[in-house]
């Protein structure tokens, strides 16, 4: 980070991040049970592909195949021993419920936005993404999210596609518990859009535009 270094107020807020740790610490939890279960349970399965009853020939230690007993198999196919198509299936599924708290959990807690100058840098669970604002296509839109009890806001989003690479970064326009980005950081945006950038691309002026309207009227109230 340098000393023009801003970091925004888009990211959730102490409350949030818990949240958001305990939601995906449960699907991690959950996952890693159910494929626990399942593999144990292979034994009550054996319907269903299991293969208690089975030895691997490596294990024969040179006695013949026909001579063991009738109960008693020799492994073979691609399914490890004592795991059979049940216990395959727990694994997968419980680990894509674990891996899928995992990335919930990395969400929440690593979510962030910076503005260093006019490059917008916003990290998500893996990895960042960054654009310059001075260069890249800029719109605004909404995005509508559905609360616990059954009621729907829209949220303003501002949407910058780097024309070189293509690549686009996403960063909405509220967080933290406010309903907005403060004016100070509103006015900073708008100030990276427009910096350099020829009066030819209108899109990108109007989104300057309204993000100074947002600034200049917190509070949303009507004009007299």
């Amino acid at each position: 980070m340098n000393e023009r270094s801003l970091r925004l107020s888009s990211s959730p807020g102490l409350a949030g991040r818990v949240f958001g740790a305990v939601v995906g610490a449960v699907f991690m939890a959950g996952g890693l049970l159910f494929a626990v279960m399942a593999v144990v349970g292979e034994r009550f399965v054996d319907d269903f592909g299991g293969m208690d009853q089975c030895v691997d020939s490596d294990s024969l230690g040179g006695v013949p195949e026909d001579v063991l007993p009738p109960d008693i198999a020799v492994c073979s196919g691609w399914l490890p021993s004592h795991i059979g198509l049940f216990g395959w299936f727990g694994l997968v599924l419980g680990g894509g419920f674990a891996l899928l708290g995992l990335f919930l959990t990395l969400r929440w807690l690593r979510a962030a936005a910076w503005l260093d100058g006019t490059t917008l840098r916003v990290r998500g669970a893996l990895r960042s993404r960054v654009v310059d604002l001075a260069v890249a296509d800029v719109t605004l839109g909404t995005v509508t999210y559905t609360h616990d009890d059954h009621r729907s806001s829209r949220v303003p989003i501002l949407v910058a596609r780097d024309p070189a690479s293509g690549s686009s970064v996403k960063l909405p326009l509220s967080g933290g518990g406010m309903d907005r980005l403060p004016p100070r950081e509103l006015r900073a945006l708008a100030d990276a859009v427009t910096t350099g950038r020829p009066s030819s691309q209108v899109d990108a002026w109007q989104a300057a535009s309204y993000l100074r309207q947002m600034a200049d009227n917190p509070l949303d109230l009507p004009a007299r």
